[in-house]
């Protein structure tokens, strides 16, 4: 069972890191499908593996987003975004914002 919620939290971290949040929802199905094949017993051993299933997903995708979130900040950074508008040099001249030449 705690291979299986592993591989939970890693898939919402791979689906975090690409998708939005409507992907999850089918992946959450998909856990809770294969808790229910794979979890010994019966009863309440099938909700508590179902339960716990679903929370690694949801628990990977909050730190896959988290993780694209940090990731995408250090790719662009400010004065980038910024410089790369055609009239960005007469606007920061406006402003009083020295940005150097390129």
């Amino acid at each position: 069972m705690v291979i299986l919620a592993l591989a939970c939290v890693l898939t919402g971290m791979a689906v975090g890191l690409r998708f939005k949040v409507f992907a999850i929802i089918p992946i959450i199905a998909a856990a809770a499908i294969l808790s229910v094949a794979v979890a010994p017993g019966a009863g309440l051993g099938i909700v508590a593996a179902m339960v716990l299933n679903i929370v690694a997903v949801q628990v990977g995708y909050l730190c896959g987003t988290f993780a694209n979130g940090l990731l995408r900040e250090q790719r662009t950074p400010a004065s980038a975004v910024v410089s790369s508008a055609p009239s960005a040099k007469a606007y920061n001249s406006q402003k009083g914002v020295g940005i150097p030449a390129q």
